[in-house]
């Protein structure tokens, strides 16, 4: 469904919503653009790219968080949502599959800003700073999460569920780093076009750099928690094994004893004895008392 944005003297701005793959080739013919590019639009897994056709014709795909993805949402296509921007002289045409309202009002905050120095390829600045302030909610949701990972880690009986909630986080600031790196190389290249010397570039740019450090250090934040799961995890399963050995010490010469003379031949002499029953509990009590003075010793009782 192709719909007009925002049209005035310096831009014409045109958005398709859900577009097929013939009107997609029609409006990129119609302005000019090759079916590769097409096809990258179509491309539901396309990473952000730009490409400049010529001096006149510019497309780049960003991706933007999508605010209604879920928490376990830890692939490019299920949590973000791709837009693709074409820029032929004053026309710019954005392609979505999804609804974006994002879009619309940008288009309002673009007719307002608009100066001597506004060229349409302005526009794709304030897109790609909508697109990384999608990622900021995400990052601090996730900063909640491995907060509250370190809280309850030492706590927690259930470390298989740990380990697969900090895995599912991993994943999902991995992609997310591998988009805003990407995202990064779009901004970067589109420099020359916006005259890097400007502020709104140069704050383009410190943005995606902080966005990027934030889910850089979230990504090292998970490791070590996961990291710590594991040692943790490790250390309450060598408790355990320690307390079943320690069980264990206790009771080998206890069974060994109670095994000899628990065999049934006629020769074994202490078995004529008429204390020895008690000889023989005396005697298991006496191992026992010397063992737990030993381990206590050691520390091993601590």
């Amino acid at each position: 469904m192709l719909r007009e944005v925002l049209k005035t003297e310096k831009i014409e701005w045109l958005d398709i919503e859900n577009p097929t793959e013939a009107e997609l080739n029609e409006t990129a013919k119609a302005h000019g653009f090759p079916p590769t590019l097409v096809r990258d639009c179509l491309e539901p897994r396309h990473l952000p790219k730009y490409e400049r056709v010529d001096d006149q014709r510019v497309f780049i795909i960003v991706r933007i968080v999508d605010k209604q993805a879920h928490f376990r949402a830890a692939t490019t296509q299920r949590l973000t949502r791709k837009i693709a921007v074409f820029v032929n002289g004053k026309t710019i045409i954005t392609a979505h599959r999804s609804v974006q309202p994002m879009l619309k009002s940008l288009a309002t905050e673009v007719a307002s800003r608009m100066d001597s120095a506004f060229t349409p390829q302005s526009v794709l600045v304030p897109i790609i700073d909508k697109v990384l302030d999608s990622y900021e909610p995400v990052l601090g949701e996730v900063e909640e999460h491995i907060d509250s990972f370190e809280e309850s880690l030492l706590k927690s009986s259930s470390d298989t569920m740990a380990l697969r909630k900090l895995h599912l986080l991993r994943r999902r600031l991995s992609v997310i780093k591998r988009l805003l790196w990407h995202t990064m190389t779009v901004i970067q290249r589109l420099s020359p076009q916006t005259n890097g010397i400007s502020p709104e570039f140069k704050d383009l740019r410190e943005r995606c750099d902080h966005v990027q450090f934030f889910s850089d250090e979230l990504l090292e934040d998970v490791t070590s928690l996961l990291a710590l799961q594991l040692s943790v995890a490790s250390h309450r399963t060598n408790e355990v094994v320690r307390v079943l050995t320690l069980f264990s010490v206790f009771f080998m010469p206890l069974t060994f004893i109670a095994g000899v003379y628990g065999m049934n031949f006629y020769n074994i002499p202490e078995l004529k004895w008429q204390l020895g029953y008690l000889w023989a509990l005396a005697v298991m009590a006496a191992i026992s008392v010397l063992i737990g003075i030993w381990f206590k010793r050691k520390g091993w009782l601590r």
